[in-house]
């Protein structure tokens, strides 16, 4: 109640003061005609900036008042003048009964109806309603005439086209919203939308438009009118970016630049640029014949214009531009589209170039005139109506940037403007500023999408088991985060199947997780069988074998959970799918320290800010390779192949019985005499069965069939070091997983063919071949980042002989999250320091354990004594 009584008061106040104001101003002028003597002129024409800044001012406290005084039962009567009203208005404009009304005087309803062809009581109702909301006037009884309204329509030809428009095309589309959302819910598709109902057409507004000649003639009046009026003008343009500032000779691509009326207007002001208008070929066609016969166009500003045939979804042919201006292009176009337009510039850009986009900046609600926000709300809608498209907010606009690798470098927003302007650049990160045009809302705006650096992201670079354990732990613990994966989906390449996790492991996937995705990854493992057997590879003979760890109790070698690696990473990407981009490979980062930020470029063009990196890109980590730049890897000399073999009744029948209850290890060394030279040079089978409950599989489906999971690991020389080597030399992954599998046959050719069945019935393209990389257990410490790190496989591979690699990995991001937690996306140097130790220290542990077995799998040499790994 109080609430409503300050803005009744204040409203009113302001009523009264620019009333006030505006009464003063019209008293002084001695220029206003007798609205008798012809077309009534509007008084406020040709007023200072003082007057009109007084109008604007009454009008919007008028509107408050207006919408203060309503009560809420009489909204509904408020729509009903306003659909009246429309209707009355395209009533009037569709039959040209403007046409018929005297410039001056007055007309009886009887003779203006006989002028006019229409019924004479229809014309009386309708132009009294049109008389109600200030269009004519009806001085004396059934005597109408034009008001200061109705008469620009009869002045200026431009607003008739832009009338003409909107009752006979924005109209039926915006009617037609809740049709379309009913027919196609969310959907950025051009052919579905609010306007092919409005219009009964299936294809999309574009298209109709070059087929429609009077629909283009249409268009064309409505854009005339819009670059006309004031809040649309061209000036703003001319004004709102700093073009002196280019240096002389310099170009400007107008892109989508139409008739090119906006260079037109730059270049009469600046005649130190040129310009390159770019649109599609009937277009351009239409242009360089309209300015060719504009005789008001000065020869030297014709001279510095040319047009150029161009669709902005292609690639951008001019790439020595010093800037690409974009007026009213983007928000015709969804994020997907228009992320290809600026993605196109973007590409073409070179040193220092820059892009200016006048486009709308949709503000926060309540944070502008009322009578602006509702100009900018109908633009927004009139993008959704007409393309699925939309206008933005300014955060919206900085995501738009940021995922066509570009940050906005500037903001400004002229007084008076439906369109704002945004530098734009393809360089790091710069300081956002505007002129002292800014309205507040925009530089709260710009302060929430790029001020500090805990309100950025954390970057997590890889979508592997660490990767997606610290976003989950990030996600309950409500820091925002992005997830970025080189592979273009998560079944990119084979990875590996079985993973087998510790106790520390599962303790900290259980703080990691929220509770419903702790319980699905529970219900989706793989039923755990505890125990090896061992069998000689020639005979199929059993030579070890014994039920739990080997020692009594859960003492030994004792696993808690059985994972299958991709239902594993499906479960870890429960709830965080819109925060995993895939196809995107860091090329670089770079860190701010003015801005406590760090900025990661893609190697297909985007980048993007963020508050912390985390480096969980494997063994080919760049994050690694930057920030601990000699970190050494070794090459363990030996090779993997991993396998997967789904227990079909023919397995079952062929494959030894007891090499099914748990896991199973079966070594090859070589014969007597060849150990003399090579040494034992063993090669080292180990498999174990993937078998899931009837819980697990009635919750869910979608879980694999029962397979063996296998790894065939020993010396390269083993496998033949040519074809290990040329592994990465295969155009598909589909032949090398065949190659891979053909390699496990041959390798195994002499086994007893009850073991070999595991090879011969595998299936092919789930093998890989791999090179087995490590780092040396006693890791060097390195100088620490406070938003940079590294965690998992990226900076402790290990071999896989010790079965801890994904165990470590997940221990890893949840001790990172715990940071990060406590000291927020900025961390203290010294606490990051911290964190690298504690790894250093865990990963000794399970490197010398993967060391040991190493040595007995394939005959490792010490770690420390193996060469550098070459990528």
């Amino acid at each position: 109640m109080m609430q409503f009584q300050r803005d009744l008061e204040a409203s009113l106040e302001a009523v009264s003061a620019n009333a006030q104001e505006l009464l003063k101003s019209l008293k002084s002028r001695k220029d206003v005609q007798d609205l008798n003597a012809s077309l009534p002129k509007d008084p406020l024409d040709n007023c200072d900036a003082q007057t009109q800044a007084a109008r604007a001012q009454l009008a919007e406290a008028a509107t408050r008042i207006l919408q203060l005084s309503i009560r809420p039962q009489e909204y509904l009567e408020h729509l009903q003048n306003g659909y009246q009203h429309l209707t009355c208005f395209r009533w009037l404009v569709e039959l040209n009964i403007l046409d018929h009304l005297p410039h001056s005087g007055t007309i009886s309803y009887t003779d203006l109806a006989r002028k006019a062809s229409v019924p004479p009581m229809q014309l009386r109702s309708i132009c009294r309603m049109a008389i109600c909301n200030g269009f004519l006037e009806e001085p004396e009884a059934n005597q109408v005439r034009h008001s200061r309204i109705s008469a620009l329509f009869a002045r200026d030809e431009s607003y008739l086209g832009w009338a003409r428009w909107m009752v006979n095309y924005s109209v039926p589309a915006a009617y037609k919203l809740s049709d379309a959302t009913r027919s196609w819910g969310e959907t950025v598709a051009k052919d579905q939308t609010a306007f092919n109902l409005g219009m009964d057409v299936k294809v999309p507004f574009f298209d109709h438009l070059r087929q429609t000649p009077a629909m283009k003639d249409a268009f064309a009046a409505y854009m005339r009118n819009v670059t006309s009026n004031a809040t649309w003008g061209l000036q703003h343009a001319v004004t709102g970016f700093d073009w002196a500032s280019l240096p002389r000779g310099a170009k400007v691509v107008d892109v989508g630049g139409s008739l090119g009326h906006g260079s037109i207007a730059i270049a009469k002001e600046h005649t130190h640029l040129t310009f390159v208008i770019q649109d599609l070929p009937e277009t351009v066609a239409g242009a360089r014949k309209e300015m060719a016969q504009n005789d008001k166009i000065e020869a030297s500003v014709k001279s510095r214009i040319t047009f150029q045939e161009h669709d902005f979804f292609g690639p951008q042919t001019v790439k020595d531009a010093d800037v690409y201006f974009l007026r009213m292009i983007c928000h015709d176009w969804p994020d997907n589209e228009a992320k290809v337009i600026l993605s196109q510039i973007r590409a073409a850009l070179k040193p220092g170039a820059q892009i200016v986009i006048m486009d709308t900046i949709l503000p926060q609600p309540g944070t502008i005139s009322v009578l602006q926000e509702q100009q900018l709300r109908i633009r927004d809608l009139t993008m959704m109506e007409v393309f699925n498209a939309k206008e933005r907010e300014l955060e919206d606009w900085s995501s738009l940037m940021q995922s066509a690798g570009l940050e906005i470098s500037r903001v400004n927003q002229p007084l008076n403007s439906v369109m704002g302007l945004l530098t734009v650049r393809s360089a790091g990160q710069t300081a956002l500023s505007g002129t002292n045009t800014l309205t507040p809302e925009l530089v709260a705006a710009v302060s929430a999408s790029t001020g500090s650096a805990d309100s950025r992201p954390v970057l997590i670079a890889g979508a592997g088991i660490a990767g997606l354990c610290l976003a989950q732990a990030l996600k309950k613990a409500g820091i925002d985060f992005r997830v970025f994966e080189r592979d273009s989906h998560i079944d990119a390449r084979p990875q590996g199947y079985r993973l087998k996790f510790e106790a520390d492991a599962a303790q900290s996937l259980k703080n990691i997780l929220p509770d419903d995705v702790y319980e699905a990854f529970e219900l989706s493992n793989a039923v755990t069988a505890v125990g090896e057997t061992d069998f000689n590879p020639f005979n199929g003979n059993i030579i070890h074998s014994r039920t739990g760890g080997g020692l009594s109790g859960k003492k030994g070698l004792y696993a808690t959970f059985t994972v299958d690696r991709k239902a594993f990473r499906t479960q870890l990407m429960t709830g965080i799918e819109d925060k995993i981009s895939f196809g995107k490979e860091i090329a670089y980062y770079k860190t701010d320290d003015a801005t406590s930020t760090v900025n990661a470029e893609f190697k297909d063009g985007t980048h993007v800010t963020g508050s912390f990196l985390a480096g969980t890109d494997g063994l080919h980590s760049v994050v690694r390779k930057t920030c601990v730049p000699n970190h050494r890897i070794v090459d363990t000399g030996a090779a993997c192949i991993y396998g997967k073999t789904v227990m079909t009744p023919e397995f079952l029948a062929r494959f030894p019985e007891k090499g099914l209850r748990f896991m199973t290890v079966v070594s090859d060394i070589a014969p007597m005499l060849q150990s003399c030279l090579i040494g034992d040079s063993p090669v080292t089978l180990l498999l174990e069965p993937i078998r899931f409950s009837e819980a697990s599989r009635a919750r869910y489906p979608e879980l694999p069939p029962d397979y063996v999971y296998w790894a065939l690991i020993g010396p390269k020389e083993r496998f033949g070091s040519q074809e290990v080597t040329s592994m990465k030399n295969f155009v598909s992954l589909d032949q090398a997983a065949e190659q891979a599998a053909k390699l496990s046959l041959a390798v195994t050719e002499e086994w007893h063919p009850s073991l070999r069945a595991l090879f011969e019935l595998q299936d092919t393209k789930q093998a890989s071949l791999i090179r087995v990389a490590s780092t040396i257990p006693d890791i060097p410490s390195w100088e620490s980042h406070s938003n940079v790190t590294v965690l998992g496989g990226s900076i402790h591979p290990m071999s896989p002989c010790g079965g801890v690699g994904a165990n470590t990995a997940i221990v890893d991001a949840d001790a990172l999250a715990k940071v990060l937690v406590e000291h927020g996306t900025k961390p203290p140097v010294n606490a990051i320091a911290e964190f690298g130790a504690a790894m250093r220290t865990r990963a000794k542990r399970n490197i010398w354990r993967s060391e040991v077995g190493s040595k007995r799998m394939f005959g490792q040499k010490n770690l420390v004594d193996c060469s550098e790994f070459v990528f």
